[in-house]
């Protein structure tokens, strides 16, 4: 069995569930993804194929998957998708041929996934047009509950408001990028402040929710 196959049946086992050190690491309350490293090197251990068909299932997690449209979608053979998906199935990911959104290793995986997609789309990058101490996401694509109608949930810390033109335009850049809303929260020094004291359960929510994906924590 090689050390591949051992990992990804690891994972889907309920055996591990772990942070690959080579995109993500502790920084305070929050994940800390460092741009400079490539937070899809953990998805790579999948073969080319099964992580594309376990993509797809985990971006459309509403969606009844049926073999042979899910292979000619993805132009593999029924057979390897058939495979994969008895994988997933014998593991639980699945309710009622769907996504069982109620499975916390589904969750682990679809975080990987968001954050693959997020470095893959060059969103961190579009991020950046916003001069800004740091950036992270927060709400479902922090915790792996999104699907398919879920917005972007981003944060922005900065020292001194961009203006809203700015923040509209990167919006709307991320927002065809990705084919999806997205919401921008710029985070300058008054506005933590002022979350931390007249709105502490969302503040907190911030600190230990989310995702920093460049820079510094929230705090």
């Amino acid at each position: 069995m090689s050390t591949r196959y051992w990992l990804v049946m690891s994972l889907l086992r309920r055996r591990v569930i772990f942070c690959h050190a080579s995109f993500c690491c502790p920084k305070g309350n929050n994940m800390f993804i460092n741009s400079k490293q490539h937070v899809y090197s953990m998805a790579t251990l999948f073969s080319r194929e099964r992580e594309r068909i376990i993509e797809y299932v985990l971006s459309n997690p509403t969606e009844k998957i049926k073999v042979r449209e899910l292979a000619k979608h993805l132009k593999l053979s029924p057979a390897h998708v058939s495979r994969t998906l008895r994988i997933l199935a014998k593991n639980d990911f699945f309710k009622e041929d769907v996504v069982d959104m109620s499975n916390p290793y589904v969750h682990a995986l679809k975080v990987l996934f968001n954050l693959k997609k997020l470095k893959e789309k060059n969103i961190i990058k579009m991020l950046k047009k916003i001069e800004a101490l740091g950036a992270g996401v927060y709400g479902s694509w922090s915790n792996g509950s999104n699907n398919e109608d879920s917005d972007l949930d981003v944060w922005i810390k900065v020292r001194k408001h961009p203006g809203e033109r700015k923040v509209a335009a990167v919006s709307n850049d991320v927002r065809k990028i990705l084919g999806r809303n997205v919401q921008i929260l710029i985070l300058t020094p008054e506005r933590i402040d002022r979350l931390k004291k007249e709105d502490p359960i969302f503040y907190y929510s911030l600190i230990f929710g989310s995702m920093t994906l460049y820079g510094e924590a929230v705090e």
